[in-house]
C-alpha cells in the first residue's frame, strides 16, 4: 500500500504512461523496485531500504543479490537539517560503489517553516551529501526572455559537505540543477485513471531521476558513470541566473538556488549519445 499518495506521484513523473493520453513519465519505458519506510517513516527503515536497494532480498529477507539492484534511486524525501548529518552516508557510498545513481530532492521551505525564499544555507539531510545530485525547483513560468523561474519553495545551499567525485569548481554546490516543481500533474494510489497536480522538489526530483533513465537506455555506455552523467546533466541544462547573495557566486551563475539551471531533456540524451560516440560531439 502506498499509505500517503507520495510515491505513485513521484513514480508516475519518472515513468508513468497508460499508453493513451496520459504521457506523465520522463522514461516510460524503465522498469521499477521501490522500497517502503513504514508508516511512521524513520531512520531505521529508511536506511534499511538504502539497504534492500544496493541487494535486494526475497520475502523472507534472504538471498541479497546485487545483481537485481537497480540503476537509478530517487529519493525524495530529507530533513531540515542545516548542518551535514553524515548518518545515510554509508548508504550513498555503498550506491556509488555499485554504480547506482543518487538522485536527492533539495528540500521545500513550508516543510521547515522557513520563509519564500528560504535563503542560503536551507538544504536538507541527505541532500545536503556533497555526492549525490540535489534537486531543486523551477515553476510553471517563463521569464520575460521565455526562460524557466526558479520556485520559491524550493531550498537553497550550500552544502558543508563537499563534492569529492564532481566539483566541477564548486564543490560546495547544492542543488546541482533544477527540474519542474509546480503544480506537476501524476498518478495517485486511489485509481489507474486518477491524477493530481502536486508540488514541492519531491515532483523535481523524479525528473532527474528519470532524465537519468532515459540517458542510460539511449547511450548504455554511462551507465554506473555517475560523475560523467552529472556532468552532462549540468552542462545541458538552461542557466537561471540568480542573485543568492552569496559572495562565492559573484555571476550569479551557477548559483545557490538554481544551481547550473533547468535540466533539459532533449540535449542531455544528444550529447550522451555523443559521448557515447553515436553522434559527433555537440560543441559548447
Amino acid at each position: 500500500d502506498d499509505w500517503y499518495g507520495h510515491g505513485s506521484h513521484t513514480m508516475g513523473v519518472m515513468l508513468g504512461d497508460d499508453a493513451a493520453e496520459n504521457q506523465i513519465g520522463m522514461a516510460p519505458g524503465a522498469t521499477w523496485i521501490a522500497c517502503q519506510a513504514d508508516e511512521n517513516f524513520t531512520d531505521a527503515e529508511l536506511f534499511e531500504c538504502g539497504q534492500f536497494l544496493a541487494a535486494p532480498w526475497d520475502l523472507n529477507q534472504q538471498n541479497p543479490d546485487p545483481d537485481l539492484r537497480p540503476h537509478i534511486v530517487n529519493n525524495s524525501w530529507g530533513d531540515c537539517g542545516q548542518t551535514y548529518d553524515p548518518w545515510y552516508e554509508a548508504v550513498i557510498s555503498a550506491w556509488h560503489a555499485l554504480g547506482i545513481y543518487p538522485v536527492f530532492a533539495n528540500g521545500n521551505a513550508g516543510n521547515c517553516s522557513y520563509t519564500l525564499p528560504p535563503g542560503l544555507n536551507t538544504v536538507g539531510n541527505p541532500a545536503r551529501s556533497g555526492n549525490v545530485t540535489a534537486v531543486g525547483s523551477t515553476n510553471r513560468d517563463t521569464d520575460a526572455f521565455g526562460q524557466p523561474v526558479y520556485a520559491v519553495h524550493s531550498n537553497w545551499g550550500p552544502t558543508d559537505n563537499l563534492d569529492t567525485v564532481n566539483p566541477r569548481g564548486f564543490p560546495d554546490l547544492k542543488p546541482q540543477v533544477v527540474a519542474p516543481g509546480y503544480d506537476i500533474r501524476s498518478s495517485t494510489q486511489d485509481s489507474d485513471t486518477q491524477y493530481e497536480r502536486w508540488y514541492g522538489t519531491s515532483m523535481a526530483a523524479p525528473h532527474v531521476a528519470g532524465l537519468v533513465a532515459l540517458m542510460w537506455s539511449a547511450a548504455p555506455c554511462l551507465i554506473g558513470n555517475y560523475a560523467v552523467t552529472e556532468t552532462i546533466i549540468e552542462r545541458t541544462a538552461t542557466p537561471i541566473y540568480y542573485e543568492d547573495g552569496s559572495p562565492a557566486t559573484p555571476s550569479n551563475y551557477p548559483n545557490y538556488a538554481t544551481g547550473w539551471g533547468e535540466i533539459n531533456a532533449y540535449q542531455t540524451v544528444v550529447t550522451a549519445l555523443a559521448a557515447c560516440h553515436y553522434l559527433p560531439m555537440i560543441a559548447r
